[in-house]
C-alpha cells in the first residue's frame, strides 16, 4: 500500500509540470483519452502499471475485484483530488531512523526488545503484503478464465448475471459437460432474480443492530483526537474528485485504493470496520480521528454537513 501511495505521488508531481495534462485530468478526461494525447502521461502511467498494474479495488474478492490494468480510470479517480490541491508534497515515507531515535528515548534500557518486535512485525508485514500482491495477479487471470467460459457458453463476458452465479462445483460440472444445461439455467436465473431481494434482506437486517436516533452515532474508536469539519460523502473511487482537504470523510468503508484521501481529511467515519480495519489503521498513521462501525453514516449525513468526531470516545455528532 505505501509503495503505490507513494508511487501514485511522484505520478502527480510529474504531472504537475505540464499544465496543460493536469488540467485535462482535473477537468475529466478519461485514461484512454489522456493516453493518447499526452506522451508525458503515456510514459508515467506505462511505469506505474508496470510495478502497480495488478493492485485492485476489493483485493480479496476474486471475481467482483478490478485491477488498475483492467480499469484504468481507477487510477485517475486517486489522482483527481490529489492535484486539485496545490501542494507538491509528493509521498509519506517518514525518517524511519529518527522515528527509531525517539522509541530509544523512550524505552531506554528495553529498548533492544522493542527493537527487535518492531522488525519483526515489519518484515512480516511486507511479506503479508507482497503475497497480497500475489494473489491479486492470481485473481486477475482467474477473472481472464472466468470470462472466457462465460463467452464460450453464453456468449458474452458479463460473468456477474453469467456463470458467477454458479457455485464452484457446479461450474466445474458445466465445463466438463461442455455446455449449459436447462437446470444450470434456471439456477442463474433464479438467482439473479433474488439477487435484488437479497441485498435489501441485507441492509434491512443491520437496522436490528445499529441505532439512528437522535443526531449521535455511536462506533468504535479507529484512531484518536477530535476534530470538526465538513462532510465528504464518498460512495466509490469515482467520487474521490469531490474531497477537499480538511474535509470529514464519510465512506461504506476503506481499501487501500483509498490510502491518499487520508493526507487531504481532518478526520474519518465508516460503516463499518474497527481498529484493525484498513480505516483504522491508516487513520493512525496520519494521525487523525476515526470511528467506524456506525452502521449509517452514509445515510444519515450528506455532503457539507457539520459534524463531530470524536476519536476518544467512538462518538459522532451532527452540529
Amino acid at each position: 500500500t505505501s509503495v503505490v501511495t507513494n508511487d501514485v505521488y511522484k505520478m502527480a508531481r510529474e504531472i504537475r509540470k505540464n499544465e496543460a495534462l493536469k488540467k485535462a485530468i482535473i477537468s475529466g478526461d478519461n485514461f484512454k483519452e489522456l493516453y493518447k494525447k499526452y506522451n508525458d502521461f503515456k510514459n508515467i502511467s506505462d511505469e506505474f502499471m508496470k510495478n502497480n498494474g495488478f493492485k485492485s479495488d476489493y483485493n480479496c474478492y476474486c471475481l467482483s475485484a478490478k485491477t488498475f490494468l483492467e480499469d484504468p480510470d481507477r487510477l485517475i479517480n486517486i489522482l483527481r483530488p490529489i492535484l486539485n490541491e496545490n501542494s507538491n508534497e509528493s509521498n509519506d515515507i517518514k525518517d524511519f531512523s529518527k522515528l527509531m531515535e525517539s522509541v530509544k528515548e523512550i524505552y531506554g534500557r528495553k529498548y533492544q526488545d522493542v527493537e527487535k518486535q518492531i522488525k519483526y512485525f515489519r518484515y512480516f508485514h511486507v511479506v503479508r503484503e507482497e503475497s497480497q500482491y500475489l494473489w491479486e495477479t492470481l485473481f486477475y487471470y482467474v477473472r481472464k478464465c472466468v470470462k472466457r467460459i462465460n463467452f464460450i457458453l453464453l456468449g458474452d463476458e458479463n460473468i456477474e448475471t453469467g456463470v458467477a452465479n454458479l457455485f464452484h462445483k457446479e461450474l466445474l460440472e458445466v465445463i466438463n459437460r461442455g455446455n449449459l444445461n436447462e437446470s444450470d439455467k434456471e439456477k442463474i436465473n433464479r438467482r439473479n432474480e433474488k439477487f435484488p431481494l437479497a441485498v435489501k434482506v441485507w441492509e434491512a437486517s443491520k437496522l436490528l443492530i445499529f441505532k439512528t436516533d437522535g443526531d449521535v452515532l455511536k462506533g468504535v474508536s479507529g484512531s484518536t483526537g477530535i476534530a470538526v469539519g465538513k462532510v465528504c460523502l464518498i460512495n466509490s473511487p469515482k467520487e474521490f474528485y469531490k474531497m477537499k482537504k480538511g474535509d470529514i470523510l464519510v465512506c461504506h468503508l476503506t481499501d487501500p485504493e483509498w490510502t491518499p484521501l487520508f493526507k487531504l481529511a481532518s478526520a474519518v467515519v465508516a460503516d463499518t470496520g474497527s481498529a484493525l480495519s484498513h480505516a483504522a489503521i491508516v487513520a493512525r498513521e496520519y494521525n487523525i480521528p476515526a470511528v467506524l462501525g456506525v452502521g449509517f453514516a452514509t445515510t444519515k449525513f450528506k455532503d457539507g454537513d457539520m459534524i463531530q468526531v470524536d476519536g476518544n470516545k467512538g462518538v459522532v455528532r451532527g452540529l
